[in-house]
């Protein structure tokens, strides 16, 4: 079964390019969508604590699936490099697949 399915990849090579360059794009949208998140949250707790309140959770804005894509911790931060990481590699396994096909 799996010599199967490595075989059926190693022959459309584009299939995993195509999951690597989504597994990219997953992973670049969630670590700009953390960037973002945590500079408006801290520029959000500065003005409120320049006039001594206690500033809204920005998180709580977001809808549920963007709060999930949204990396907060290190665990979180990891799991975006794994991500990005992932994602690379499947693009270069798709090239070799490519030439190997071709050679």
């Amino acid at each position: 079964m799996h010599e199967r399915l490595l075989v059926g990849l190693l022959n459309h090579p584009w299939i995993f390019t195509a999951l690597g360059q989504a597994l990219l794009g997953l992973g670049s949208a969630m670590a700009v969508l953390g960037l973002r998140v945590g500079r408006l949250g801290r520029r959000v707790e500065r003005i409120f604590g320049r006039h001594g309140l206690e500033g809204p959770d920005v998180m709580s804005a977001l809808p549920w699936w963007m709060r999930m894509l949204t990396p907060e911790t290190i665990g979180d931060w990891t799991v975006v490099a794994i991500i990005l990481a992932t994602g690379a590699y499947l693009i270069y396994l798709g090239k070799w697949a490519r030439r190997q096909l071709r050679g």
